[in-house]
């Protein structure tokens, strides 16, 4: 399958431990030697590894499993610390995963250069937005970021008084100052 894929090119016997889960038949066996590029004659061991080759570790797939996601999680593209567990890592999961906190990192980043004082449930506040946006006063229609999924999704608040210029210019017949004393 790896290799329809044009994966594992430069897999050979000397490098990599084939593990055949299903009985294969010769003509079988030789069309996975075509595949994988190996002129060689090769066999099903007892083991269900090509050409009975032994791990060189009695983990050796684990190790594997290991060092493919410490590759993948690279992908995230700063040093991390953190414990990770993971159960029947493979390519996919990790790379995905390692999308995820590649994202999160991003934003970490973004809140760090824009807000520089920790406000419990905000993310910018008044004084980071005016760094990130040009606008001003009247037009600067945003009080505060309270949620923020980059590339995704923004949950802003604005906080309107009655004193903001647009209420009389769409209002005109209120008149506000009655219906406070009513």
């Amino acid at each position: 399958m790896l290799a329809n894929q044009g994966l594992i090119k430069g897999g050979d016997l000397e490098n990599a431990v084939v593990i055949v889960d299903k009985d294969l038949e010769v003509d079988e066996l030789d069309k996975l030697g075509e595949k994988l590029g190996i002129d060689e004659k090769f066999v099903l061991g007892d083991t269900g590894i090509l050409n009975n080759k032994s791990f060189r570790f009695k983990n050796e797939p684990v190790r594997h499993k290991l060092l493919d996601l410490i590759g993948d999680l690279a992908l995230i593209g700063v040093p991390i610390k953190a414990q990770i567990l993971a159960a029947r890592p493979g390519h996919k999961a990790n790379v995905e995963f390692a999308k995820m906190v590649r994202k999160m990192y991003q934003q970490k980043k973004l809140v760090k250069k824009y807000q520089h004082a920790n406000k419990e449930g905000v993310v910018f506040d008044i004084n980071a937005i005016r760094k990130i946006l040009p606008h001003r006063y009247p037009f600067l229609l945003v009080d505060r970021i309270i949620h923020m999924e980059l590339d995704k999704k923004i949950v802003g608040q604005k906080c309107v008084s009655i004193n903001e210029p647009f209420f009389d210019g769409h209002f005109p017949e209120i008149n506000y100052a009655r219906s406070f004393i009513d």
